[in-house]
This record gives structure tokens, C-alpha cells and sequence, in this order.
């Protein structure tokens, strides 16, 4: 299995790179799949270990009307609008500190807003999985977009993944599955980031 990171600014690419920072939850989310052991031990995204048995969507990161996005109720009491987060899906962050398999979240999240500091996450898709017969390699994308409308110009150093999974007693557990340090992107006062991981598997 290998991940790959593209990087585009304001439509431009201007990072395309290996990803090889896969960060011990991962393997530990895959093995409880494998083994449906509820007593395998992960760190989540708030650094505290979490036992309860993750039965389902253990790698969820986030499509439209997921768990990447906050539901606000319509008049109607129906599912309304649906709002990005910044707790699952791609996310960005501040600190450029060497990657360690230990990590269970980024170093320094630049959160979502309209703030200085901040950035507005403007969600996260995944693409549905492709098969090319050259290579017998398959693959799917994770996207996110965000925007810098702060007022004020943000640095970008480090950029990963949070999947979410459900645990057994139906509350919803935030897990970093990748992290990579970049070159440093300075993004502007109304300027895009996109942020793109391809994950595959060859024959």
C-alpha cells in the first residue's frame, strides 16, 4: 500500500511527492477489522487511548452528509445544510516537527474560521475506487479544500488525515491515520489550498 500527496494553490500545483507517513493508528484500525478485537488500545486525535470496539466506517474521513460535516436541522426537522469540520477528513497544520509513527495527531491544527489563524475547511471527498489493468494498481483519492479568509497571510507545514469511526456505544471516535511535513506554503488573504492524498495497491 502507498500514498501519494499533491498539493495545488490557487488551482497550481506546487507539491507532488510521496506520502510515506501512514501513523501507527492506521495499522491499529486495519487489525481491529481483521481480528475484531475490542480491546485494541488507539489513540484518538485528542491523545487520549480508546478501547471501545470500533464497529463501524473505522476509516471514514468525510463525504458529503458524513461524519465530516455538522447536520443542521431543517424547519421541516428533516436533515437540512450541512457544515464542514475540521475534526475529520484532510486537515492542515502549523509545525514542521520530523514525522513520528507515534503521532496521533497533527502538531499544530490550524483549525477552521474566519479569524486570524485560522482557515475555512471547506470539506473533504473521497473518490471512489478505480482498477487500472496496467500495473494491476487500485486506487481512490482524498480531497480537501480550504480557503484563508482571515485577513491575515497563514503558513502551512504539515498536512495528514483524521478518520472517524463509530464505536460500540454510538459515539464517534476521531483517529489520525496520515501526517506529512511539507515545504512551508504561505497562503494569502482569499487564496485556495487543495490537498490531495491518492492511496494505492499494486499486485
Amino acid at each position: 500500500m502507498k500514498a501519494f500527496l499533491s498539493i495545488k494553490k490557487n488551482n497550481k500545483l506546487i507539491i507532488k511527492q510521496p506520502a510515506r507517513s501512514f501513523v501507527i493508528a492506521f495499522p491499529a484500525l486495519l487489525a481491529r477489522q481483521f481480528i475484531n478485537d475490542e480491546d485494541i488500545t488507539i489513540q484518538s486525535t485528542e491523545g487520549t487511548p480508546r478501547t471501545e470496539g470500533i464497529s463501524s466506517c473505522p476509516f471514514y474521513c468525510c463525504s458529503p452528509g458524513g461524519f465530516g460535516y455538522d447536520v443542521q436541522m431543517g424547519n421541516n426537522g428533516s436533515y437540512g445544510d450541512y457544515q464542514p469540520v475540521d475534526y475529520c477528513g484532510v486537515v492542515i497544520g502549523s509545525d514542521n516537527t520530523a514525522v513520528d509513527p507515534d503521532n496521533y495527531s497533527l502538531n499544530t491544527q490550524i483549525r477552521s474560521g474566519d479569524t486570524t489563524g485560522k482557515i475555512l475547511y471547506c470539506g473533504t471527498s473521497v473518490h471512489s475506487l478505480t482498477y487500472e489493468a496496467v500495473g494491476d494498481t487500485g486506487s481512490f483519492k482524498i480531497l480537501g479544500i480550504f480557503k484563508n479568509i482571515s485577513g491575515a497571510s497563514i503558513d502551512v507545514k504539515e498536512v495528514g488525515v483524521y478518520a472517524t469511526g463509530n464505536a460500540a456505544n454510538n459515539t464517534y471516535i476521531n483517529f489520525c491515520i496520515l501526517r506529512d511535513v511539507i515545504s512551508t506554503i504561505s497562503l494569502a488573504d482569499g487564496e485556495y489550498l487543495e490537498v490531495e492524498y491518492t492511496i494505492s495497491i499494486a499486485s
